[in-house]
């Protein structure tokens, strides 16, 4: 299996055996034509997704200043429709998050881009912490970063980067100070965020 086919296959989804599950991904993966979005939306909502990202939890608990249990909520939140939001970049969905005393002047929650949607060029005011969770996706300099990589980037770097084929690019991220978008600047309390 080649790298970029390794992107595409979720170690959670891999190892469901429900027999019903499987059945109903061979018919739709054998499908002439692709099932709508809103279709492949309403199939995971009513999924038990609770656990999925367990594998990532002492990271994200670290990055975060939370407790393993804090941690372990905030990544089921991931699988709830609920937690999300349209954030100001068109197609990028939010789930902001809080996190410990070490983060407290950061901005903290989990951003997701469908393939092919890209984050516009931005800088960042302090140091810049994202964790890849699911899918992947490459930077303006050629940067892949595929689930478990950490990228850290210095205040005042730029860079912009773009979703790659396969499941939805998820990550935290731990802005701190906030960062810039054009001439927009977003920081932890910005009541746009």
């Amino acid at each position: 299996m080649s790298a970029w086919e390794k992107d595409l296959v979720d170690p959670f989804l891999a190892d469901v055996e429900d027999e019903q599950v499987a059945a109903l991904l061979e018919a739709l993966a054998g499908a002439a034509v692709s099932p709508p979005r809103s279709l492949r939306d309403r199939i995971m909502a009513s999924a038990d997704l609770d656990g999925r990202f367990d594998r990532f939890l002492d990271s994200v608990a670290e990055l975060l200043d939370v407790d393993s249990s804090r941690a372990r909520s905030l990544l089921d939140g991931i699988g709830r429709s609920e937690s999300w939001y349209q954030g100001l970049v068109p197609d990028v969905k939010l789930y902001d998050i809080e996190g410990g005393p070490s983060v407290s002047n950061a901005i903290t929650g989990f951003v997701r881009l469908p393939e092919g949607v890209s984050f516009p060029e931005h800088g960042h005011l302090g140091l810049e912490t994202s964790y890849i969770l699911q899918g992947s996706a490459e930077d303006n300099h050629g940067a892949i970063w595929r689930p478990g990589d950490v990228v850290v980037r210095a205040s005042d770097h730029v860079h912009s980067f773009r979703a790659r084929p396969g499941p939805d690019f998820l990550f935290l991220v731990v802005a701190q100070q906030g960062i810039k978008i054009g001439d927009l600047v977003l920081g932890p309390d910005d009541p746009r965020m």
